[in-house]
């Protein structure tokens, strides 16, 4: 796989067109049709996490690409409350565009894009921090979740 393909947002882009297509093929199925804006409001949250970390990583001056090893350990803003912020948002961002279609079966590709995530982001990121912050990152991840 190119290395340019082996990003989060191109996953999360993939399984959001997954989501699509299986919503179109089944259509509506839920019982609780949200509002439309609901949905774009999960979107929005999830949307706004992401920011958050991301401006995290911007004040720490250190890497936010995946497979870099970062130069600082954030621990602040949303790293208080998941070591994975962004990749939470990501979550948050495909069930709010899951619930967009009123559909059910769509929401089977969650737990698949999360284990995705984990194998191909998550495991590694944790290796690479644990090598480089030793004490700091295990203390940091003995007091905060992985997800939330």
């Amino acid at each position: 796989m190119p290395k340019w393909l082996d990003l989060p947002p191109i996953w999360l882009i993939a399984t959001m067109a997954s989501v699509y297509a299986i919503a179109q093929m089944t259509g509506p199925s839920l019982s609780w049709p949200l509002p439309w804006w609901t949905a774009v409001a999960i979107m929005a949250m999830g949307g706004g996490l992401a920011v958050w970390a991301a401006i995290s990583f911007q004040m720490a001056k250190t890497t936010i690409v995946p497979h870099r090893t970062p130069s600082a350990l954030i621990t602040s803003g949303a790293f208080s409350y998941s070591r994975n912020p962004i990749y939470l948002a990501d979550v948050i961002v495909l069930i709010g565009w899951g619930a967009l279609f009123g559909a059910v079966l769509p929401f089977v590709l969650v737990p698949i894009f999360i284990w995705i995530i984990q194998i191909r982001f998550i495991r590694p990121e944790e290796t690479r921090l644990s090598a480089e912050f030793g004490e700091e990152f295990d203390a940091y991840k003995s007091r905060t979740r992985r997800w939330i």
